[in-house]
């Protein structure tokens, strides 16, 4: 597991499931993981969010984290047809 998001929650309907985790480990930025008849699309930031979500009182850095987000958005539909190519491999 890569973050504590709640997966186990999911139903396990068959399809492609976007998991997107809101902490930076070390390691690949986008993968999918197979789970029953699942292929679950992780996704990280790319770097360290540089504010946490209680922390309202600092406008600049929440500027910062909204435009890593859109950054990263951007690059995950860049990257999306490649990602999706790769998931209908994968057993």
């Amino acid at each position: 597991m890569v973050d504590n998001v709640p997966v186990s929650a999911l139903d396990a309907s068959p399809g492609i499931v976007l998991v997107m985790v809101t902490r930076f480990y070390p390691r690949e930025r986008m993968f999918i993981v197979p789970y029953g008849e699942q292929k679950r699309l992780y996704v990280q930031p790319s770097r360290k969010v540089s504010i946490s979500s209680w922390d309202y009182t600092s406008p600049a850095q929440m500027q910062h984290a909204y435009d890593l987000g859109r950054a990263d958005g951007d690059d995950l539909l860049e990257r999306l047809p490649r990602l999706l190519e790769t998931a209908s491999h994968i057993a």
